[in-house]
């Protein structure tokens, strides 16, 4: 099988629960993230923080990481999801074309502006698809510090906690 998965070896491989049920993940704890974030560092993955304090500093970190003003001729200012679309088209992955969007508090963007945030997730899935028809892959971390934190069905699924904070009751509830 060609792919970003070979046959002998995608059961064992740390991205492959990240992956399997869509590309956005959704995390409680924060050193769960930091570990994930190692794994997939160790698989030659990129990562790319955004930051989800507040829009004006998720659109400013998406507009640097994704290279902006080299795609596009002008710095990510309005939340336009049409604009993160495009972006997201060709993200700025690397030789291995393994890429790792990282988001901490995505919480405190829904309660911004909950419609940007589940457009974003939903473009994400969908983006992270695509990537895969051109042989890449694009894995989504988000970290929400609610332990309840939902979205909107993403590109035809959920977003999903990951498989180490699945059940409730591994945050808490």
């Amino acid at each position: 099988m060609s792919g970003p998965f070979s046959e002998e070896d995608w059961s064992e491989r740390p991205d492959w629960p990240l992956a399997q049920n869509g590309a956005t993940n959704l995390f409680f704890r924060e050193t769960v993230l930091d570990e994930a974030i190692a794994d997939l560092k160790a698989l030659d993955y990129a990562i790319l923080e955004v930051n989800c304090e507040t829009m004006d500093t998720f659109l400013y970190s998406v507009s640097v990481g994704f290279d902006w003003q080299n795609q596009f001729g002008y710095q990510l200012s309005r939340p336009n999801l049409d604009a993160i679309n495009d972006g997201l088209r060709t993200p700025p992955f690397p030789t291995s074309k393994r890429l790792a969007v990282v988001g901490r508090g995505i919480d405190r963007l829904k309660q911004e502006n909950e419609r940007f945030t589940s457009g974003f997730l939903d473009i994400f899935e969908y983006q992270a698809r695509d990537a895969l028809l051109f042989g890449g892959l694009m894995l989504g971390l988000f970290q929400a510090n609610d332990p309840l934190f939902s979205t909107d069905t993403l590109g035809g699924r959920a977003a999903r906690f990951n498989p180490k904070e699945w059940l409730n009751a591994s945050r808490g509830v």
